[in-house]
């Protein structure tokens, strides 16, 4: 038995969306050179605080959909 084609687009949509978000958090953490080490450490905090519990939703998400694969090598990656 096979699964269903559309069942790994979410899980790749997710991975689109992390990429894009790290490179977004990369760009504005270097185009911030010129800025005092406060506001990158209040930046840092700022996010680290924030992140987590906005990611968490897509955490549990994924955890499911491990938890119900047939091979969670391909479901972890």
């Amino acid at each position: 038995m096979t699964p269903a084609p559309h069942t790994h687009a979410p899980t790749r949509s997710l991975r689109l969306g992390y990429a894009v978000a790290g490179a977004l958090f990369a760009f504005l953490w270097i185009g911030g050179t010129g800025e005092p080490a406060w506001v990158h450490a209040s930046r840092s905090a700022f996010l680290l605080l924030s992140l987590p519990p906005i990611l968490l939703p897509t955490n549990r998400r994924l955890a499911a959909a491990f938890l119900e694969t047939t091979k969670p090598a391909r479901a972890s990656a």
